[in-house]
């Protein structure tokens, strides 16, 4: 898929950190002082408003979050028009900017690219939440893509906490949307939902 878009020659936005609501700025717990027992991730739904021909989906290839590994989804979109067209995402981009937060109750969580993801070097090894905020500031996400007629593009995305703000991925409902206003104050045009909690094994 990043082949094609290569040869397509598909614009990239910049590297600016785009807020999904107020985040709060709260200092982050020690991840020795909370519970980092595994999570789950429930329920993931995208939900596309405009434009009316374009269908999403998202499939979550990894659900659980452990010591091993995070929550990983696949997010894929399918042009049912009969013509060729170039779909632009808004002022925020989808897939989602890099990174992109949501802030439920005060926790924050964002997603970064699976090539990112496997770049970022973790603050520890029982955590998903970045040493360094500057890490994953410079990658540069997709603005926009040209479909083909009933063509289907993927991407994959990995769930990981916000460095300075939290100490893990917290439990909690998430939304990350792209609005259609130059500064993001649009109407939604994408949105992504979902839900981590604690995994209760049988």
């Amino acid at each position: 898929m990043w082949d094609r878009i290569d040869r397509r020659r598909f614009l990239a936005g910049g590297s600016a950190i785009v807020a999904a609501g107020a985040i709060a700025r709260r200092p982050p717990s020690s991840s020795s002082a909370v519970d980092l027992g595994p999570r789950v991730v429930t329920d993931p739904t995208l939900a596309v408003e405009t434009p009316e021909k374009l269908v999403g989906n998202v499939r979550a290839t990894q659900d659980v979050i452990d010591t091993e590994s995070t929550a990983s989804l696949d997010l894929s979109f399918t042009w049912t028009g009969s013509e060729t067209r170039r779909i632009e995402f808004g002022a925020n981009e989808i897939p989602f900017s890099n990174p992109r937060r949501s802030a439920p109750d005060g926790a924050t969580a964002m997603l970064v690219t699976a090539e990112t993801g496997a770049a970022i070097d973790r603050r520890d090894d029982r955590t998903w939440v970045p040493n360094d905020a500057d890490e994953i500031t410079t990658f540069l996400p997709l603005e926009g893509y040209t479909f083909d007629p009933g063509e289907t593009a993927s991407w994959s995305w990995q769930l990981w906490g916000v460095p300075g703000e939290t100490a893990s991925i917290e439990p909690g409902a998430y939304r990350f949307e792209s609005r259609s206003g130059s500064r993001g104050d649009g109407d939604p045009m994408v949105t992504l939902s979902l839900s981590v909690e604690p995994l209760r094994r049988s």
